[in-house]
């Protein structure tokens, strides 16, 4: 197999590595309390990137929808257990949190 030069090889980006960075920005804009600053630098990250503004809007897009299978779980459940996706939210905030 013939070996390709150095200078034709293309990095890839490290999608993981955007999808946590946006994972945790998702966090601070929806904490309620972001400073102005910090708001700043979100605006600065999401739009220096096409990739960081996808990663941002698919976690984003992710987020509400659990939003929304969780007031739904709730209208069937009830208050009286934990439901299957009030779980699958305390999951997905534990990982968003942890860094």
């Amino acid at each position: 197999m013939a070996k390709i030069p150095n200078d034709k090889i293309i990095a890839l980006p490290d999608t993981h590595a955007i999808d946590q960075n946006a994972a945790k920005w998702l966090a601070r804009v929806h904490s309620g309390d972001i400073s102005d600053e910090h708001l700043r630098l979100f605006k600065k990250w999401y739009d220096s990137n096409p990739r960081h503004a996808a990663a941002y809007d698919r976690v984003e897009k992710t987020w509400r929808a659990l939003d929304q299978l969780r007031a739904l779980d709730q209208d069937y459940v009830g208050a009286h257990r934990p439901s299957i996706i009030e779980k699958l939210c305390s999951l997905l905030n534990a990982w968003i949190a942890w860094e």
